[in-house]
């Protein structure tokens, strides 16, 4: 990496952590009352929100000592970096697919392509963390990642399965949405609700 990749990356990662840290302090508090039965609903979402954000921590934590490795922490630090990496997509991919689940009204069948689709993408992640992963080379006296392009392949194919199915079960609900273009506005509502 260049000298002034470095600190640009450094700077975006520093940026990523910021974030996936105040979405930890945001919704842990929000966890500990659904936990607790003083707040009414489902504590899975806010558990998936707050272990979606420590993970996105995690993943950048480790990325900066990747920077800087030596033959001791090669193999380990990478393989805690694919890990981290992983069950973030995994776990953003679930939270997606249950949105979208619940936007087709609970469809039995969308359900099962659901699960398939996650499926398709941890067997390959499995894949993944086996073939891919941090070799020392002592010639160079440097650590070398090297991927595996087909699990990247076919994970990246099962993140994109999981995006397109998202996309499918909103195009759906505006479909099924009796009042036409004016339930934009409620859908527009519903998600600054959720997200603001």
């Amino acid at each position: 990496m260049s000298i002034t990749g470095v600190p640009l990356s450094c700077f975006i990662y520093g940026i990523c952590a910021e974030a996936s840290f105040r979405g930890m302090i945001q919704s842990g508090p929000e966890l500990l009352s659904h936990l607790r039965g003083e707040e009414p609903g489902s504590a899975i979402l806010i558990a998936t929100v707050f272990i979606f954000n420590m993970l996105a921590f995690a993943n950048t934590a480790v990325f900066i000592p990747l920077l800087n490795l030596n033959e001791n922490d090669c193999a380990s630090l990478n393989t805690a970096g694919l890990v981290t990496w992983h069950a973030f997509f995994i776990i953003f991919d679930g939270f997606v697919m249950f949105k979208s689940y619940v936007c087709v009204r609970r469809n039995l069948y969308f359900k099962i392509i659901c699960i398939i689709a996650l499926l398709y993408r941890i067997g390959w992640t499995i894949a993944d963390l086996m073939f891919t992963g941090g070799t020392w080379d002592s010639e160079n006296q440097a650590c070398v990642y090297a991927a595996n392009f087909q699990t990247g392949l076919h994970y990246t194919i099962a993140d994109i399965i999981c995006d397109a199915l998202s996309t499918v079960a909103a195009v759906y609900m505006m479909i099924q949405n009796r009042e036409g273009l004016k339930g934009i506005t409620s859908v527009f509502k519903e998600v600054m609700s959720e997200n603001g």
